[in-house]
């Protein structure tokens, strides 16, 4: 993988506890409604019954909108890989890049390899194992976030909006320890 187009596939959303958002008493909707619910009714056998919980999703649940995200991502390439360039620039990721993009001619020269770089990487018979590497490296507690996220973004019709939704959800991950990719030889 070349050191500017790798992206990090771990789409985390959502605000309060899985995406409730929180009331001014701090407590989020669902905990409000269920204490009021406990503290009313008279307790039955559902009562004390656990919740069903919803099927964990897989790696395999998230290729299909990994695959249409990669090919998003080579379709966007001249909105989104300056952005790309710029976050990395932003955080010195990989280590180095930020002394390469300092000025103007820099990271235009960044921009320029990550767009020949790009047309490798996201190749027709490369898409598959690169989203097999992005969602391998995906926490299983992001995946419902992750997909959720990345049809959203997905669904986008123009590059700019694509790239503005696309962008803040590798941001995130990025500063938490996601891996740099190997320098480009």
């Amino acid at each position: 993988m070349h050191s500017i187009t790798k992206l990090s596939l771990v789409l985390l959303a959502g605000v309060g506890a899985f995406g409730c958002p929180k009331s001014p008493s701090g407590t989020t909707p669902t905990a409000t409604a269920t204490a009021t619910a406990t503290a009313t009714a008279q307790p039955t056998a559902s009562a004390v019954e656990p919740a069903p919980t919803a099927k964990a999703l897989t790696a395999a649940d998230l290729m299909p909108m990994c695959t249409d995200m990669a090919k998003r991502e080579l379709e966007c390439k001249d909105d989104m890989l300056p952005a790309l360039v710029d976050l990395r620039i932003k955080l010195d990721m990989p280590k180095g890049i930020a002394a390469k993009g300092k000025d103007k001619a820099g990271r235009d020269k960044l921009i320029a390899e990550a767009k020949k770089e790009i047309v490798v990487d996201h190749a027709p018979d490369k898409i598959q194992p690169l989203c097999e590497a992005r969602l391998a490296s995906m926490p299983a507690e992001a995946m419902t976030e992750g997909k959720a996220g990345g049809e959203k973004c997905n669904a986008e019709k123009d590059c700019k909006a694509f790239t503005a939704c696309v962008m803040p959800m590798i941001e995130k991950m990025m500063p938490q320890g996601a891996p740099a990719p190997a320098a480009s030889k």
